[in-house]
């Protein structure tokens, strides 16, 4: 019976971001299916590096592009030609993410006035076609590797030099800003993608190879970074719907010529993700590595 409840439930998330926001859900339709959560529909909005900003001007502007879904029994992301008013107003969303772009995600000031007219639109419109509102959440993502704090990277160097060059420093303000946004907005569904990865680089699992779970320095790595995110992303937003934990799930990520992610890791990284989702503002030993 708990199982047929999976199966049926259906759960939509819309998605306002970038390339983290494509980090922290690429693997999740795989690793719901693997959960039998098959009615699971994601919208994303993408562009590199997208602020709050963008996002607004891209809503006021009307015009179609930037976004992709993931239908319900799919794997993969595919793009529609949509617009922000017409994916907003096209289905009955349970969720709506939104994050800032890698400099500006710890300064608060830089996500107003267009969060909230974003949120407040979305609520409108929802509200108006549909009779109910979405869940407004936050994605609360991780700070560039300090790995690159030596100038390796300009990109890096250039987003890095609003927290004085140090990833510490960004990490601090990426979660004093988050709590900011909760007092403020009333938005207080923060999704803890960074401290899932940020608990992950406190194991032994971060080694040399690991790179702070990054394939540059700041993206997630394929396989195992993007598996953490996914997993925070599944923990907070679909087990609770659904009754099912991610501790115990069984989907492994292989990429291109990198072995399969094994039952240890797959462990050790679900449980950063529970942990991070206990608690989002503090980084976690995970115990039994």
């Amino acid at each position: 019976m708990k199982l047929l409840l999976v199966l049926l439930q259906s759960i939509n998330i819309l998605w306002f971001g970038h390339s983290y926001g494509v980090d922290s859900t690429e693997l999740l339709p795989q690793i719901a299916s693997e959960a039998g959560v098959e009615n699971l529909y994601i919208g994303r909005f993408v562009k590199g590096n997208c602020s709050l900003e963008e996002h607004y001007d891209f809503y006021l502007s009307d015009k179609a592009g930037r976004y992709s879904e993931c239908a319900p029994g799919e794997t993969e992301f595919k793009k529609v030609p949509k617009s922000v008013r017409e994916a907003v107003g096209n289905i009955k969303w349970d969720y709506v993410i939104f994050q800032n772009s890698l400099e500006n995600e710890g300064r608060y000031e830089t996500a107003q006035p267009y969060l909230d007219s974003l949120a407040a639109f979305v609520r409108n419109t929802q509200k108006e076609k549909f009779g109910s509102e979405p869940a407004i959440g936050w994605n609360m993502f991780w700070p560039i590797s300090r790995l690159r704090e030596d100038g390796s990277n300009k990109l890096c160097t250039y987003r890095l030099s609003f927290y004085g060059n140090s990833s510490d420093r960004m990490w601090e303000a990426y979660m004093d800003a988050t709590k900011m946004l909760v007092m403020e907005t009333g938005i207080n569904l923060i999704i803890p993608t960074g401290t899932a990865v940020m608990n992950a680089r406190a194991t032994s699992l971060n080694d040399a190879d690991a790179k702070d779970f990054t394939r540059d320095g700041y993206h997630l790595s394929y396989d195992r970074g993007r598996y953490i995110a996914a997993c925070t992303v599944f923990e907070k937003l679909i087990a609770p719907v659904v009754g099912r934990s991610i501790l115990g799930n069984s989907f492994r990520t292989k990429i291109n010529d990198r072995p399969e992610l094994t039952g240890h890791e797959a462990s050790v990284f679900q449980r950063c993700a529970v942990a991070a989702v206990e608690k989002p503002y503090e980084v976690i030993s995970v115990s039994k590595e």
